[in-house]
Formats: C-alpha cells, sequence, structure tokens
C-alpha cells in the first residue's frame, strides 16, 4: 500500500539557477543540496506549509531515461508541470507577474476553482489553483 508521495522530479539545465527563479518567484524553500557522487547534487525544494514533499531538481547529464546527453537535455522544458495550491490565484498571478513569470493562462473560474498557468525558466507549464471553498 502505498502511503504518501515525498518526491517529484523536474529536468533542469541548471539546478543553482532553477532553484533561485522557484524560490525567487514561488517563495519555495530549498530543503538539501549536497553532493551526490562525483559530477551530480542532490538539490530539492520544499513548500514552507508542505514538510514531507520535495521537489528535486535534476540535471539532465544524470538520471535515468535517455543514456545520451542530448536525450536528456530534449526533455527539458518537455516535463510534467505541477500544480500548486493557492489562496488567491489572482493576487499569486499579479505578484508573479511583476518578477517576470509569463502566464500562458490567466486566472480562470472552473468547477474545480480558480486556475492559472504559467512557464517557468525553462519552459515547462504549471498551474496554480485556487479551490472553491476559497474562491
Amino acid at each position: 500500500m502505498i502511503t504518501k508521495l515525498t518526491h517529484v522530479t523536474l529536468m533542469v539545465q541548471d539546478q543553482e539557477e532553477a532553484a533561485n527563479w522557484f524560490m525567487e518567484n514561488l517563495g519555495l524553500i530549498k530543503v538539501s543540496d549536497s553532493p551526490m557522487g562525483e559530477n551530480a547534487r542532490w538539490v530539492t525544494l520544499g513548500i514552507q506549509n508542505q514538510p514531507g514533499l520535495e521537489i528535486i531538481l535534476q540535471h539532465y547529464t544524470w538520471g535515468p531515461g535517455d543514456a545520451t546527453e542530448a536525450g536528456r537535455a530534449a526533455r527539458i522544458g518537455k516535463e510534467q508541470g505541477f500544480i500548486f495550491q493557492v489562496d488567491d490565484c489572482h493576487k499569486m498571478t499579479a505578484e508573479m507577474k511583476t518578477k517576470g513569470v509569463k502566464f500562458v493562462m490567466e486566472p480562470s473560474d472552473f468547477p474545480w476553482g480558480i486556475q492559472a498557468m504559467f512557464l517557468d525558466l525553462y519552459g515547462n507549464c504549471h498551474s496554480l489553483s485556487q479551490p472553491p471553498s476559497q474562491a
């Protein structure tokens, strides 16, 4: 039986650049940053009020998938996006726009609440989602 989800992975070109982008634009926190072998680092980010779930910023030169560096690099910007629950989708969108974040969908009303979609620094599409009870 699965008891919980602890980590999700995002393929990145530069771990430090990606960590800074997510910390500055979404307010995520760095949970870990440790050497992992000769040429790799274990870098994870988290959400202040949600301990136990971490986003792994995986450098494209290591890990599963296509064994060639070019094959792994081709995955950058094509990974599945994350959905970040927020308490005020309109406010968070406005704040992120002032930091230069590109939105591909403005906050819109749906049966599940208010949702907006944005691109990260590598072109991966992520969502902000405000539950209907907070809309």
